[in-house]
């Protein structure tokens, strides 16, 4: 488990920060994002290892890479969708806008209910089932 301590969540806050650009292309976004998860795979993740079936996962490997990135980039999102609806985020009102504050709260929940249904996916019933056949 990664604990998200007040020291990580302002890691992620100042890393959302510095990769948020208006002008920027996805593909420099996902650079920057993919940049600040390599740093949060060495510093955040632990290493894991199972000595029995000589299986381990260092902070280089794919799959706490993928796993960094993901934390990443749902805190980017989110932080991003909430700053908007805070602001207000308009490009044809007074800031703030009441109709975008609605759309940015609306797209927040969305957002975090599927990445919740995500994490609550029961796989541990999906490994049961490959399992038997």
């Amino acid at each position: 488990m990664v604990e998200i301590t007040p020291e990580l969540k302002k890691k992620l806050l100042n890393y959302t920060r510095t990769a948020i650009n208006k002008d920027q292309s996805v593909e420099k976004l996902i650079k920057k994002l993919s940049d600040f998860a390599v740093i949060l795979a060495k510093d955040e993740i632990k290493n894991r290892e199972n000595q029995k079936c000589k299986v381990n996962y260092q902070s280089n490997s794919p799959e706490l890479f993928v796993w960094s990135l993901g934390l990443m980039c749902e805190y980017w999102l989110l932080f991003l969708y909430k700053q908007k609806a805070i602001d207000g985020h308009c490009y044809c009102h007074t800031k703030p806008c009441p109709d975008s504050i609605e759309f940015h709260e609306k797209l927040l929940d969305e957002a975090k209910k599927s990445f919740i249904e995500i994490a609550q996916q029961d796989f541990q019933h999906d490994i049961e089932k490959e399992k038997s056949g």
